[in-house]
């Protein structure tokens, strides 16, 4: 079941900007932990890229720098970083320094505990690219680092789950006392990225956004790409396709996931769908219907 997962929902996938990288966890109901430890690490450790999975990033030490959403966020040893699915983001290495981080991936689903409506509705109630980092300081960071030591050496799920339920907690207590720390690479650019996610399911087009905020076609690509690191047109498609699979994941019919997520016309849909993914929007569904009951 493992490998038919990973097949599911990694085959055919391109590094390339505004696609959706990565694969989800080889196992969608467990945590996976990945490290990254680099004594000389690239400076561009990847591209633009969105997943369809949640994750929470720990740096021990380095100084990287996450772009998400438009939005700049310098993290420093200690610091946590939390990605909702969907959010478009890419790092980058400021120096040399070796630098390390530990990945937990993860379906919110199945954490465990009295408490987690409070966290869904915390991981999900955030505009993106805002708020993600968690500074040292404003965490119990003795404990938070001691839970992810357990994370990386667990091998239960249910203990895992329930680690990273303790860490999200920890998170979630220090959220509302978080100052946003965060370098906005672009207040234009931050406040159209708001306007696509709003108007996702609206038609959209590069002319109506220049109207809406009132700057010339080549300003708003040449600043949309500079800060986001895609095009406007590659962000959109990638957000509607994430939003077409999740729908197809709970049972709506690829015509309806179509319309329902944004696209004008189903054959574009189609299309669009199969070369992201290497399924087509049926066959994904069935797909992942029949590993789902087995």
């Amino acid at each position: 079941m493992i490998d038919e997962i990973f097949v599911l929902f990694c085959s055919n996938i391109r590094y390339k900007p505004g696609t959706i990288v990565c694969s989800l966890p080889k196992d969608a109901d467990s945590v996976e932990i990945r490290r990254d430890h680099r004594k000389v690490p690239e400076r561009n450790l990847y591209k633009v890229h969105a997943h369809e999975y949640y994750e929470v990033i720990y740096t021990p030490t380095g100084n990287i720098k996450y772009y998400i959403e438009g939005n700049v966020h310098f993290l420093e040893p200690g610091d946590f970083l939390l990605l909702k699915k969907g959010e478009m983001h890419t790092i980058f290495v400021e120096d040399d320094t070796p630098c390390q981080r530990t990945d937990i991936l993860f379906f919110p689903e199945h954490l465990v505990g009295p408490k987690t409506d409070l966290l869904l509705d915390f991981l999900d109630d955030r505009l993106p690219g805002q708020n993600n980092r968690f500074p040292a300081a404003s965490i119990p960071n003795d404990h938070c680092r001691w839970l992810m030591e357990q994370l990386c050496v667990l091998h239960s799920d249910v203990g895992k789950h329930a680690c990273l339920t303790a860490l999200l907690w920890q998170l979630y207590r220090a959220y509302p006392k978080l100052k946003d720390t965060q370098e906005h690479a672009d207040d234009l650019i931050t406040n159209v990225i708001r306007y696509i996610n709003t108007h996702l399911t609206e038609p959209l087009s590069i002319s109506g956004l220049c109207e809406e905020f009132f700057v010339s076609r080549a300003q708003l690509n040449r600043k949309f790409r500079n800060s986001a690191g895609s095009s406007i047109w590659e962000y959109v498609l990638t957000k509607r396709l994430l939003l077409a699979r999740e729908l197809l994941r709970k049972g709506i019919a690829p015509s309806d996931a179509c319309t329902q997520s944004g696209f004008s016309d189903y054959s574009s849909f189609y299309r669009a769908y199969k070369e992201q993914f290497g399924f087509s929007p049926k066959e994904y569904q069935h797909r992942y219907c029949t590993v789902k009951k087995r």
